[in-house]
Parts: C-alpha cells; sequence; structure tokens
C-alpha cells in the first residue's frame, strides 16, 4: 500500500470516529439539557445503612465521620458500618474514639480478617458489610470523602419509586487550585457528566462506589459474583453491571440533587495518579456490558487517531491538517457538556485548564490504556 493510500484510509478511519464520538457527546448534552431535576421528598426516611470501607485513612477518617453525624437524617433511622480492612495505622482508633464519644450514634466497626480470616480488599469488606447490615437500603462512600448534611436524603428519596433498586450520585474533587488538581478534577467532571446523562437515557454505563446506593434485598438476588471479587478493582461497575442485568437499565436513577454530591481529594502526585488510573483500567478486560465496551473503544479509538495524527504529522504535513481537525472538533464538541454539568454543579472554576487538558488528554488516555492491561500498580500498600 503506498505511502497515500495510507493517508488516505487514515482519513477515512478518522473521519468516521470522530463523527462517533460526536454524536455520542452532543447525545449526552441533549440528555442532560431536558433532564428534569427531581428534588427528593424530605417525607420518604426509610431505614438505611451506610458502609464505608477503609484502609489507611486516618488522615481522612474524623471528617467522614463528622459528615455522618451532622445528617439531618432521623438517628433511629440510621446505622453505620465502617469496615477496617487490616490497616496498618491508627484508623481503627479513631473510630473507636469516635464510637465513644458518640454513644447515642448507631455505629459498628468490623474488621475484615477478625470477621473473615485470610479476606482481604474493598469487595470483601463490602460484602461483610452488606450482609451484617439491618437495614432496608445501603449507601455506600468511600473514607476520604465528605459531604452535606442533606446528602443522604438527597440520595434516598429516589427509592420511593419503588422500581429504582440503584441510585448514582456525583463525585467531585476540592481544593483543585492547582494546575495538576484542576486537571483531574476536570477529568472526573467528564465521567460523572457521562455517569449522569447515560443513566438517565436509561444506558448505564458508569457509576462511581464512592457515591453509590441500593436496595437491600435487591442485593441479595444477584449472584453471588457480583462484584466480581477475583478482580481487584470495579466493585462500583461490575455491581452496576448486575443490578442492571438483573432488574433492567430503568431501575437505575441519577440524583441531579446537589446535595447528593460527595466530594473527595485528588491524587497528590504523578504516581498515585497514574497508579489510580491503571488500577481502574485493569478491569475493562473483564467487562460484558456491550454498551459499555463499545462507548470505551470509540473513545479511546477517536483519541488514538488524534494521538497518530500528531506523530504522523512529523513525518508528512497533511497529517497535521487531520490533528488541526480532530483537536478543533474535540474541543467544540466537549466544552459545551463540561460547562452545562459544571455550571449545575458550581464547579466551573475547573474549566480554567480546559484547552491544556484537551491538549494532553489524548496522550494521556491512550498511554493508560495500554499500561492498564500490561503494568501491576500498587494501592493501599499493597501490590496488584
Amino acid at each position: 500500500m503506498t505511502e497515500q493510500a495510507v493517508f488516505l484510509l487514515f482519513v477515512v478511519v478518522a473521519i468516521f470516529l470522530s463523527f462517533g464520538y460526536a454524536g455520542f457527546v452532543l447525545w449526552l448534552l441533549v440528555v442532560l439539557k431536558l433532564q428534569k431535576r427531581i428534588v427528593a421528598k424530605s417525607s420518604f426516611e426509610p431505614n438505611v445503612s451506610f458502609i464505608i470501607a477503609f484502609r489507611n485513612e486516618e488522615n481522612n477518617l474524623t471528617r467522614l465521620l463528622d459528615s455522618l453525624l451532622y445528617q439531618n437524617y432521623p438517628r433511629q433511622k440510621l446505622e453505620i458500618l465502617l469496615v477496617d480492612d487490616s490497616s496498618d495505622d491508627k484508623g481503627k482508633e479513631i473510630v473507636e474514639a469516635f464510637q465513644k464519644k458518640h454513644p447515642e450514634f448507631r455505629l459498628r466497626l468490623l474488621e475484615l480478617n477478625i470477621e473473615k480470616p485470610g479476606a482481604l480488599g474493598k469487595k470483601a469488606a463490602l460484602n461483610l458489610a452488606i450482609r451484617s447490615a439491618k437495614n432496608d437500603f445501603v449507601l455506600l462512600t468511600d473514607a476520604d470523602c465528605f459531604f452535606d448534611k442533606k446528602n443522604i436524603q438527597s440520595r434516598i428519596g429516589l427509592f420511593e419509586n419503588k422500581n429504582i433498586k440503584m441510585v448514582l450520585a456525583p463525585v467531585f474533587l476540592e481544593n483543585t487550585n492547582t494546575i495538576f488538581s484542576a486537571a483531574q478534577a476536570l477529568e472526573n467532571l467528564s465521567l460523572m457528566a457521562t455517569t449522569a446523562a447515560s443513566t438517565a437515557a436509561f444506558l448505564p454505563i458508569m457509576s462511581n462506589g464512592a457515591n453509590l446506593a441500593f436496595e437491600r434485598m435487591a442485593y441479595f438476588s444477584l449472584p453471588n459474583n457480583a462484584m466480581q471479587p477475583e478482580f481487584a478493582s470495579g466493585d462500583d461497575l461490575f455491581l452496576l453491571n448486575s443490578f442492571t442485568k438483573q432488574f433492567g437499565a430503568k431501575s437505575i436513577a441519577f440524583s441531579f440533587d446537589k446535595s447528593a454530591a460527595v466530594f473527595t481529594k485528588a491524587q497528590g502526585d504523578l504516581k498515585h495518579f497514574l497508579y489510580q488510573r491503571i488500577r481502574w483500567v485493569s478491569k475493562s478486560k473483564h467487562y460484558t456490558n456491550f454498551w459499555l465496551i463499545f462507548i470505551s473503544l470509540l473513545i479511546l479509538s477517536f483519541n488514538l487517531s488524534i494521538v497518530l495524527a500528531a506523530f504522523g504529522s512529523v513525518f508528512n504535513v497533511n497529517y497535521l491538517i487531520v490533528f488541526g481537525y480532530l483537536f478543533v472538533l474535540k474541543l467544540v464538541i466537549d466544552f459545551p457538556i463540561l460547562n452545562a454539568f459544571a455550571t449545575l454543579y458550581h464547579q466551573r472554576q475547573s474549566l480554567k485548564v480546559f484547552p491544556l487538558l484537551q491538549l494532553i488528554y489524548p496522550f494521556f488516555i491512550v498511554m493508560v490504556g495500554f499500561l492498564g492491561h500490561f503494568l501491576p500498580y500498587k494501592w493501599k500498600g499493597r501490590k496488584y
């Protein structure tokens, strides 16, 4: 095949991918614009079990516990279960001190290595807590999160509709005052916008375990391997997929109530950020949801075409024209949905790094997409 033929083939494929990507993002934007923001009714107050698995989170547990302490939800209808996944810091002592200070608070501390000798990891910890819980609905978050005092009410209210079995809600990053943290926040914002819109369109393909809720008895109707315990990561996505298979896409809802959001920290350095993203990607080889696989491949392929055009322009100036087209298209397509979602949740400060992230992101996502399938990583002091 001649060099000209290779170039023409690349142009055709790149244009095809650009149309597919643009169509997907515009569809998400239309869904967000048309979505009705239903605020949860305060009159619906079922019994709730709030579950957090933690490992080596001594620097974050106090703020988490304070967020739980000041919830405006009836105390008699709320139980808190914290599961220690073999921490080697003072996290357990912090929880025990909180219990002594607030004996009126229905909080139980479970130790995974004692309750289930030999078990380890977030999935085993969550499963233990869910099976130990006593209430009708389960709310999950991570130990490094904090949230509004109306968080429980705003997340649980959607379950008043008996057809809803799982509720997703936003996760945002705090203190985005550096370029690095703002870039992380903006990338996260794009994931949240995709999660919200796709769920609202009855095509739930993404979720975040830091802000997840479901009907407890519905969980027990799922297969025993619903969270795919053989894989270190992916409790949220595998659980979402199991609920969707069991109860249908319309059983999954997204809470657009601002009080439903939780906040967490950006990764402090590049090494931990890469480990986090590689951990996320590592589970992708085990996806079974057709639409999740299709959309993931579409996004990856479109970004790969940008990367290839950039490298091709070093040898042939015609590739630079293709790169310019793809880059500008991505700018024009991505900004409206990010701006709409950021405006809705008062997160527009992250948009200041939008042009920079657009330039870097295609190279980053292609690199991580490759490394995530081969490179081992460390997380919470464990190697995977």
